[in-house]
């Protein structure tokens, strides 16, 4: 799999993202974006289903209303926007929605569509809701960006990778769930990640949850017979379209890739197939160079894992690292 953009963040908290699937037509993505989110308390569904689970309705299109009631949650800003008493000069914002629209456009996040006029009931679309992320990110409409075409910085950035355009007709719930849950490892203009800074406010990380992962200590393994590579550059990724140019889950070598098993190397230094022992803060494991990667070059190896967000969580660490060669 090739690695289009490796998330080299390092952040304390480790995040075990569960993702409830509630829609079979909405892609797999935007249901693992919503889900996780969903989990950080970042994005509601919009009920529940006879076992409790999350409606998420990922395959409808939203409101421009209820767009930016996604934005302010995804800032974790819900609680401040419904507190606040905030004066908008829009005669079409429903009661339900003015705390959030109020919130977003006192601090500069949203306009209307006139002067007067929100377009609350319109159909939002990829460049409202791209430009609503920017602004949040703090980049400055008219100068870095412009709404007609937020893409050009979007993808420049990291938040999209040219999966939408001027020419995207259709916008859905499941794509502001993927939106925003790449907004999370995007690095704002600030130069921190929007997880690092919701991090910071406390609205994500070690107290809402997280837990590390966890593997098998295997410091008893003599590494004697084996070719001590020396130390190395670990990344993380994960099979979504962000990490890898596509979302196949297949490696380089056809086989599917496994958390805690498959890694990507530079195959001109270590061999597809080769056992690798990789030592990390004391911690040895085991995994298998089953994959490869456009940017994994000489001392650099890539851990699969099974989440972006993980990935996102995990960072950029060194380890000690040994082969042997099968």
């Amino acid at each position: 799999m090739k690695k289009c953009l490796l998330l080299l963040i390092t952040i304390a908290a480790i995040i075990v993202a569960m993702s409830p699937v509630v829609s079979c037509a909405a892609t797999s993505e935007a249901n693992y974006s919503a889900g996780c989110l969903y989990d950080m308390g970042l994005f509601n569904g919009t009920g529940y289903d006879s076992n409790g689970k999350p409606i998420f309705e990922l395959d409808r299109t939203p409101t421009r209303a209820e767009a930016v009631v996604m934005l302010v949650r995804l800032l974790g800003k819900e609680e401040a926007a419904l507190s606040g008493n905030w004066s908008i000069p829009f005669y079409d914002v429903q009661d339900w929605a003015k705390p959030y629209v109020g919130y977003a456009y006192s601090k500069g996040l949203v306009n209307g569509v006139s002067n007067n006029y929100f377009g609350a009931d319109r159909a939002a679309t990829a460049k409202d809701y791209i430009s609503f992320i920017l602004r949040a990110l703090g980049y400055t409409e008219g100068t870095e960006f412009t709404w007609d075409n937020p893409f050009n910085l979007s993808n420049q950035i990291g938040l999209t990778y040219g999966n939408y355009s001027k020419n995207t007709t259709r916008f859905t719930r499941g794509d502001s769930a993927i939106i925003s849950y790449y907004a999370l490892a995007t690095v704002m203009k600030s130069a921190i990640t929007l997880y690092d800074y919701l991090s910071s406010l406390g609205v994500i990380g070690a107290s809402k949850g997280a837990e590390d992962i966890l593997l098998e200590d295997e410091n008893n393994v003599d590494t004697d017979g084996m070719t001590y590579m020396g130390e190395y550059s670990l990344t993380y990724y994960c099979p979504c379209a962000k990490c890898c140019g596509h979302a196949n889950g297949k490696t380089a070598n056809g086989s599917t890739p496994v958390e805690g098993t498959t890694i990507a190397v530079d195959k001109s230094v270590i061999p597809l197939g080769s056992t690798v022992y990789i030592e990390v803060d004391g911690v040895k494991h085991k995994y298998i160079a089953q994959d490869t990667g456009g940017a994994i070059n000489g001392n650099r190896i890539d851990i699969f894992v099974s989440s972006h967000y993980k990935a996102l969580c995990l960072g950029r660490k060194v380890g000690k690292v040994w082969v042997e060669y099968n």
